[in-house]
Formats: C-alpha cells, structure tokens, sequence
C-alpha cells in the first residue's frame, strides 16, 4: 500500500479486531497556525479547524457509512490537537485513506510516567 498518510507501524490492517485509534488531520491546531501564518486570525484559524472537522465527517460518510463499515468516533480533538479517536476493525482503517483530511494515523494507548524509585536517594 503506497499512501501520503503515515500509518503506525503498530497497526494490524488484516485485523478483524477493533482498533482505537487517533487520526491527525493535515489542518493544525489554531494556535499553530497563527504562530505559522501569522497573518491569519485566531478566528480564522479555529474556522479552518472546524472545517476539517466537518470535512472529515463528510468523508466518514462516505467511506465507512456508505459500505456499512462499523465504527466509534470516541472523542474530538481542536485546541492542542486536531484530529479524532475512533475505534473499527484493523482491516477497515484502509476506508479512511481515501480522506484527504488525514495526516497520520497512531494506535491509540496508554503512555504513563513510572512510578519514583522508593530509593531515599531520589528524594527530594
């Protein structure tokens, strides 16, 4: 498969398992943007974001709706981040490159700090 979009290597794409995901869209938070294009607006940045959003829905229609492909839009991300995380089958992210709204696609997990040595030198 030869797509512009970088899919996490950590992805099965012959999977029949959900996936939780989190899609990047091209558009950049607008706080970025304005820091990148310094001659838009703050309210014209966040319109771009939304606009994103409102593409990438009508894409999700079209792709997975329309091919009655199962799947959860879990969350929506605008101000640090512009993208979403949605859960469906490894074998069905491939719907989703047709969208010209998507940048990157990452497995979703769960990334913690460990825990402080219970050693008395590491105490402050």
């Amino acid at each position: 498969m030869n797509s512009p979009i970088f899919i996490d290597p950590k992805i099965d794409l012959d999977s029949e398992e959900n996936v939780q995901i989190i899609v990047q869209f091209k558009t950049k938070p607008a706080v970025i943007q304005v820091k990148l294009m310094p001659y838009l607006t703050m309210e014209e940045a966040r319109q771009l974001v939304e606009e994103s959003h409102h593409q990438f829905q009508q894409d999700v229609v079209t792709y997975l709706d329309k091919n009655q492909i199962e799947y959860i839009i879990l969350n929506r991300y605008k101000e640090a981040y512009n993208g979403v995380a949605m859960k469906l089958k490894g074998k069905d992210i491939i719907h989703l490159l047709k969208s010209n709204e998507i940048e990157a696609i990452y497995k979703s997990q769960i990334i913690s700090i460990p825990p402080k040595p219970n050693d008395p030198r590491y105490q402050i």
